[in-house]
């Protein structure tokens, strides 16, 4: 008997990608299971076993597809052509972006040079489960910008390219999602050459809950009816949170959103080894290298291309983007890869005790190495801010993660910086 998608949500590897209803032959999946801040798969009656869903499913294993990702030296970097630290010279554009504005530049071109569609999240992140939703037009891309930190549906693109197998798509995805969309590419025997993945650097998402979290912040005046997890109209690059109500607009620290990343964590982002988005064509995420194309506080982006596809992209979007060649050794560093190999510990201790080989696309230098002691203690240790964020808003849980997280630590350095000014 096939395994389903229902081992991958029991074992806490659900991602809420939809992918798994989107190719289900009999339609008896329905994603509406909410649970541990993520939406689940039900599988309905009328389910053959037939294994379409957890062959497509990205929860349960990553296949490092790239020829390059078998070499020691060049497994956490992936295949590449080129890399680059670039930006949008359109003000506006780039003021809108999280940094320099270069997936909308990106997919501009693909619109332009023969693409029929793009899928992107429109969202303010105040829905749930966010949707990947398609743009068909240049003047839809304003309502894509912002950053999303949170898990989205893929449901609608699949569905879309399943039915539409020669149509020329844009894909923006983090690296799961990435690599569930090719995992259906594969199964379902479509033509590679029609789509154009753009990846985004990721070190982990959120939740759902933390939307209740901010929900819930004695700062923000009224309901909460939108969330930016990063903006710049809070003063510029990195961007703080932005939550807009009926009263008017909250600007937090960009610290607040950083600091509750390990209470508000899916659990499959505690075995993702893939930051830098491996399995994409072009590959873009925050500069946070030496090399710098301004002094302004404006945003700018790393870019590496992968792909023929990548480099096609690339020269049409040239003229209208300033941008400097960089190493693929000061990406690494900058993204700090180095902590990604402490996840490859945690996939390990997590499939000695699961039903679902996590490791298994992966190459044989890399699934032979052992975890180390405090490897492990890390790892419960995580899990353990995972628990709580999932209890949230319990009231005894709501005052640890928010003391835990550092409130007290923030307000001693406000405090400070009162007195010094005074």
């Amino acid at each position: 008997m096939n395994q389903t998608v229902a081992s991958v949500s029991k074992e806490n590897l659900c991602i809420s990608c939809g992918i798994c209803k989107a190719v289900c032959p009999k339609q008896c999946i329905e994603m509406n299971a909410f649970d541990d801040g993520l939406f689940h798969p039900v599988i309905k009656e009328g389910c053959v076993n037939c294994g379409v869903c957890y062959r497509a499913c990205p929860g349960k294993g990553m296949n490092l597809r790239g020829d390059d990702c078998d070499s020691p030296d060049l497994f956490w970097t992936g295949p590449l052509v080129d890399s680059y630290v670039a930006t949008s010279m359109n003000e506006e554009l780039r003021h809108n972006a999280v940094s320099g504005g270069m997936v909308t530049e990106f997919i501009i071109s693909a619109l332009r040079s023969g693409y029929d569609c793009a899928f992107a999240v429109r969202s303010k992140n105040i829905t749930r489960p966010l949707q990947c939703e398609i743009v068909m037009g240049e003047d839809e891309l304003g309502q894509t910008q912002k950053s999303r930190y949170l898990p989205v549906s893929h449901q609608e693109c699949i569905q879309y390219i399943l039915q539409n197998r020669d149509k020329k798509v844009v894909v923006v995805g983090t690296p799961c999602l990435i690599e569930g969309f090719l995992n259906v590419v594969e199964q379902f025997g479509l033509n590679r050459e029609n789509y154009l993945l753009l990846g985004l650097f990721c070190d982990k998402t959120m939740n759902y809950k933390v939307i209740d979290y901010f929900a819930t912040d004695k700062r923000v005046n009224g309901a909460m009816e939108y969330l930016h997890f990063r903006s710049k109209d809070s003063g510029g690059y990195p961007g703080g949170v932005e939550i807009g109500t009926e009263k008017g607009t909250t600007y937090l620290d960009p610290y607040e959103r950083m600091r509750l990343k390990d209470f508000f964590v899916p659990e499959r982002c505690l075995y993702c080894v893939d930051k830098l988005n491996i399995n994409a064509d072009v590959s873009i995420g925050d500069n946070y290298t030496s090399e710098r194309l301004d002094d302004s506080n404006a945003g700018e982006n790393t870019v590496m291309i992968r792909t023929k596809r990548g480099s096609m992209i690339w020269r049409e979007t040239a003229s209208r983007i300033v941008y400097k060649k960089i190493s693929p050794a000061d990406v690494s560093k900058s993204q700090r890869m180095s902590e990604k190999k402490r996840n490859l510990s945690f996939a390990k201790l997590k499939a000695r005790r699961s039903e679902i080989e996590l490791m298994a696309g992966l190459p044989a230098f890399v699934r032979n190495s052992e975890p180390t002691p405090s490897d492990k203690a890390e790892y419960r240790r995580r899990l353990g801010k995972l628990k709580l964020g999932i209890k949230y808003p319990d009231s005894k849980v709501q005052m640890t993660i928010r003391l835990g997280a550092g409130d007290v630590k923030m307000a001693l350095i406000r405090l400070y910086g009162r007195l010094v000014k005074h």
